[in-house]
């Protein structure tokens, strides 16, 4: 499979000079106002309201378990992905940027309806927390089965999945998060588990769940092989198993024997093969030759793919791009450039004006991504917190003591969601350049960036990067795993910003720890702690033998509910 290296440059050529124009059209305009001398963005400045006064209900009991066969399932869907993430296999060594291919082989302890978003029973039947938010109850459902034979599903294997994402070492997402809040995981009995928590938790369930990537392992099985083979050759619960690996090419699942009667979902697919496609016009080009069933692509190609029969499935707000500042955990020497011109808030601030999002908005994802949102909550705004002020951002550069400009390197990767990635750095490189800012743009791949990121060496590097929506209205995960120097994720940290968290991840009553959160969102903003973009839409072109795919939102996942036109 020969992938276009020329079709892909020429797209991001017209890009760029699609930006130019826009941006030389914007410059040549008179404004009839002059530009406001405030520095601060335009953010919210009340919380929203909390969506309940008291945690979630917890679901009491789970639906009937199906045992009865079911057809069994046929063919192979293709799936041409824009990466493939990190093509590890366990919990602790890697990010939810997986989920495609490990959620078909894992299963997790609570999901999502893809439909109405809320919590319903997986791995687990009920939950139930406290009255003080530090205790969760879990129970487990019994009779499932690892797959070869490793025994049944029990509280051993997810007090021991659990212990592991929590090590020092993890490269889990939420890692820092679970460090810092959990105490400990009682085993009471082989069908309950008992999450012990050093802070209120209300949503607690929302980290357990398939919208973020802490699946449950088989701890006999793990323990016995050891982590490299248990890597190699994963062990689930759920109705697919490894079937082939080709490093940085491509990922083959098939169903496991018995899938007929799998607990939870017999998929219509035999096999799906996940090809790693950075390419924007290969995977079209793979879509109309018959070679992938589904890819993700951008706006661009929508007209293109329709024209042969393809339909299109948009995601809506399901990520957004953004653009790291390295250097910004200000409480650790060692992650801390003190000296980068973008230490100054002023300069970050500049750096969010001299960008037209809604402009992006328009030409990169054709109308389908809003400027005008939160970049936290992904709430509706009335405008971009950092409005596109030319003027504005020379201004605060040159008082920053930079009048000639400065030079920034940035990275840039496609990820999934985030194929435009790319395109969006060189979009970005030219609107900085307008300003001042000489951007050396560097393409590379998500692992790559994630190694220089985790290790502490993006001190004096920008880099593409992609926000989900929150979790939970309070979001503490959001906190734990981007703001605090215990995580290797953080992005920016003050003494100001912990003692703030401090206060909120301790406040027992759930409306007032949403109002901490929203105030401590509000902080952020004011910090350009990000460059904040757009909330974006993501199309993924469906072949015209798919029916229906119930995906989440946040990350593509339910590949194994796929189900075929009759």
């Amino acid at each position: 499979m020969k992938r276009n290296i020329w079709a892909a440059a020429g797209s991001c050529l017209l890009i760029v000079m699609t930006i130019i124009m826009l941006l030389a059209s914007s410059c040549n305009t008179t404004k009839t106002t002059s530009p406001t001398t405030t520095t601060k963005p335009v953010v919210t400045t009340t919380a929203p309201a909390a969506t309940t006064s008291t945690a979630p209900q917890p679901t009491t009991s789970a639906p009937t378990q199906t045992t009865a066969a079911r057809s069994s399932p046929t063919g192979t869907l293709k799936v041409a992905m824009a990466d493939l993430a990190d093509e590890t296999f366990l919990p602790w060594n890697g990010a939810a940027g997986r989920k495609f291919y490990v959620d078909t082989i894992n299963e997790y302890l609570i999901y999502l309806d893809p439909a109405t978003r809320t919590a319903t029973p997986g791995l687990a039947t009920s939950w139930q927390m406290s009255p003080d938010g530090k205790t969760w109850t879990i129970k487990l459902r019994q009779g499932v089965q690892w797959q070869e034979n490793n025994g049944e599903f029990t509280s051993a294997d997810v007090q021991y999945t659990f212990q592991r994402i929590m090590e020092p070492t993890s490269m889990a997402s939420q890692a820092s998060t679970f460090r810092s809040e959990l105490s400990s995981i009682d085993t009471p009995d082989k069908y309950t588990a008992v999450f012990n928590l050093k802070t209120p938790d209300f949503f607690l369930w929302s980290k357990l769940s398939n919208q973020i990537s802490n699946f449950i392992v088989c701890k006999a099985y793990v323990t016995k092989v050891g982590d490299t083979a248990a890597d190699a050759h994963p062990i689930g619960t759920g109705p697919y198993t490894l079937a082939d690996h080709k490093k940085a090419v491509s990922i083959t699942v098939t169903t496991v024997p018995g899938v007929e009667s799998h607990w939870r979902v017999t998929p219509q697919y035999k096999s799906i093969v996940f090809y790693g496609v950075p390419e924007e016009s290969t995977r079209v080009a793979m879509l109309k030759a018959g070679e992938a069933d589904m890819a993700p692509i951008s706006m661009d190609s929508v007209d293109s793919v329709k024209a042969v029969k393809f339909k299109i499935l948009s995601i809506d707000s399901m990520w957004a791009p953004r653009i790291v500042f390295g250097g910004l955990v200000q409480t650790d020497s060692a992650r801390y450039n003190a000296t980068a011109p973008w230490a100054q808030q002023s300069v970050r601030q500049a750096l969010n004006y001299a960008v037209d999002k809604n402009a992006i908005a328009q030409t990169i994802f054709h109308g389908q991504a809003s400027a005008s949102f939160h970049p936290f909550l992904f709430t509706t705004l009335s405008a971009p917190v950092y409005p596109y002020d030319v003027a504005k951002a020379k201004q605060l550069i040159a008082s920053a003591g930079y009048p000639n400009g400065f030079p920034v390197t940035l990275y840039t990767c496609p990820r999934n969601p985030g194929a435009q990635l790319p395109d969006i750095g060189l979009a970005v490189a030219t609107y900085w350049q307008a300003v001042g800012v000489s951007v050396k743009v560097i393409p590379t791949d998500y692992p790559t960036i994630r190694a220089m990121w985790n290790a502490g060496k993006d001190t004096n590097m920008f880099f593409t990067h992609i926000a989900s929506p929150p979790l939970s209205p309070d979001d503490s995960g959001t906190l734990t795993a981007g703001y605090t120097d215990k995580s290797v994720f953080a992005t920016f940290t003050s003494t100001q910003l912990d003692t703030m968290a401090n206060a909120a991840l301790n406040e027992p009553d759930v409306a007032k720890r949403t109002t901490d959160m929203a105030n401590i969102y509000n902080y952020l903003i004011d910090q350009a702690d990000y460059l904040y973009l757009t909330a974006v839409n993501e199309p993924y072109a469906t072949g015209p033998g798919i029916a229906t795919w119930p995906t989440i939102f946040a990350y593509p996942t339910n590949f194994d509910s796929i189900t075929k036109v009759k």
